[in-house]
């Protein structure tokens, strides 16, 4: 197995302390040689609603889908909050 991921992150997006942006892109080839290699495209928006609050929006594109018999895309959204005490 062979994986590339490269991607920036910016901190205290448009002003806002706490806040963050990141986009990423990935490619890797799977062991099994019958699966065609993928390729992960990733973006994110972080938002501190209170300090130590935290609520991150994420979505996913991977292509093709790591099921050989399926070659569109699997698209995964994901909302996540954290708390640090």
């Amino acid at each position: 197995t062979a994986e590339f991921a490269l991607g920036p992150t910016i901190a205290a997006c448009f002003g806002r302390k706490g806040d963050g942006f990141g986009a990423a892109i990935a490619w890797s080839e799977p062991a099994d040689s019958a699966l065609d290699d993928q390729i992960l495209l990733e973006s994110y928006y972080r938002f501190e609603v209170a300090k130590g609050v935290q609520i991150t929006v994420d979505g996913q594109v991977l292509m093709p889908s790591a099921n050989s018999g399926v070659d569109d895309p699997t698209v995964v959204g994901s909302l996540r909050a954290v708390w640090r005490f």
